[in-house]
C-alpha cells in the first residue's frame, strides 16, 4: 500500500491471511461496507461473509474503542511467550490484556475492532520480511498427525511456542535445539498504545 498519506480502500480475502493482506499503514483501519453495521464480521453483505476491508478515510467504526477486560498480571498462565520472539501469544481477540505493555500476537479478527489510537500493528507472525525470529531452530522437523515427520523449516517463518509435552492430535514441530513447538494459527503483532493498570 507504500507510505503514500493519501485516502485508500482496500479489500482482502481473511481466511488465511496473507502477508500483503495487512495494513501498512499505521493510520488503517478496518473498513464496513455502507449499510453493514451491526450486521456481524466486515463484508457480510458480501458472499461468504470473510472480506476485509481497508482504510485510512475517517468513518464511525475508526474511532471506537475495543473493551479489555482480561489481566496479564496473575492470569500470566494463560498467554505463552513466543519461544522466538519477544512477545505473548493471545488465543482469541477478547482476551487482549488491558494491562500488558509489550508485543502480543493476536488473531486476525483484531482486525475487526482495529482503532489505530488504541493499537500500533509492529508486524505479522508469518514470514520474516513482516518479523524477525531471535531464534533459529537447527535441523527442525514437522510432525504430522498420523506420526510421520518431514522437513521442517517452515518453523524458523513463523512464530512458535515450545510446549513440555507432546500434543496429541495435532502437527507439531520438533529440532535439535529445543522441545516440542506449535505455531498458532496467523497473528498479527501488536502494541497497546494505552495500557491499563491492573485492577488491585
Amino acid at each position: 500500500m507504500g507510505e503514500a498519506a493519501q485516502p485508500f480502500t482496500a479489500l482482502s480475502h481473511c481466511g488465511a491471511p496473507q502477508p500483503q493482506d495487512v495494513p501498512r499503514q499505521k493510520e488503517s483501519t478496518v473498513a464496513y461496507p455502507e449499510g453493514a453495521e451491526g450486521l456481524g464480521r466486515p463484508g457480510a453483505l458480501t458472499e461468504g461473509r470473510n472480506t476485509l476491508g481497508f482504510t485510512n478515510i475517517s468513518h464511525k467504526k475508526r474511532n471506537e474503542t475495543a473493551i479489555l477486560y482480561k489481566t496479564y498480571r496473575d492470569n500470566e498462565w494463560e498467554y505463552p511467550k513466543y519461544d522466538n520472539y519477544d512477545a505473548i501469544d493471545v488465543s482469541k481477540t477478547k482476551n487482549i490484556p488491558m494491562d500488558y505493555v509489550g508485543t502480543m500476537g493476536v488473531p486476525i479478527t483484531v482486525l475487526d475492532k482495529y482503532n489505530p489510537e488504541q493499537f500500533e500493528i509492529v508486524g505479522l507472525g508469518n514470514g520474516r520480511e513482516f518479523f524477525t525470529p531471535n531464534k533459529d531452530y537447527i535441523n527442525p522437523k514437522q510432525i504430522m498427525k498420523d506420526g510421520t515427520a518431514k522437513n521442517g523449516n517452515a518453523i524458523n517463518r513463523v512464530l512458535a511456542i515450545e510446549v513440555d509435552k507432546k500434543p496429541k492430535g495435532s502437527t507439531y514441530y520438533t529440532s535439535s535445539n529445543s522441545g516440542y513447538l506449535v505455531a498458532p494459527y496467523a497473528r498479527i503483532l501488536i502494541k497497546n498504545k494505552n495500557p491499563q493498570r491492573s485492577p488491585a
